[in-house]
């Protein structure tokens, strides 16, 4: 939503990192298919923080969206459903799968590689 995008290039702007090093956009990959038409392959990063319902599906989309070996950060994931968002990653060819708990929240970060 614009608000994460808003939050995401104020965090880039603190660490003094210039907008010509990163894209934001908001959107929904799930439901707009020609959201990044002409991004394919095109991205080291994609970041998802929300919730598993939109996770599983996702990691069947963002291969298409990262370059070979890019990185798939994930959060938003209550530790009682790491199990079903690891296995949607191996399935859409995600390896070196590294999950970091935090409380009852856990990251998983994965590499794609073509």
């Amino acid at each position: 939503d614009e608000i994460a995008v808003r939050a995401a290039g104020e965090n880039f702007e603190v660490n003094h990192i210039p907008g010509t090093k990163y894209d934001l956009m908001a959107g929904n990959l799930l439901l707009d298919d020609g959201l990044l038409e002409n991004k394919r392959a095109a991205f080291d990063i994609v970041v998802a923080n929300i919730l598993p319902d939109v996770i599983v599906p996702l990691s069947s989309i963002v291969p298409s969206l990262l370059r070979d070996g890019g990185t798939y950060i994930t959060s938003g994931i209550l530790a009682a459903r790491e199990d079903e968002v690891r296995e949607a990653l191996m399935e859409n060819g995600f390896k070196n799968i590294t999950t970091t708990p935090m409380g009852e929240w856990v990251c998983i970060v994965s590499i794609y590689s073509r």
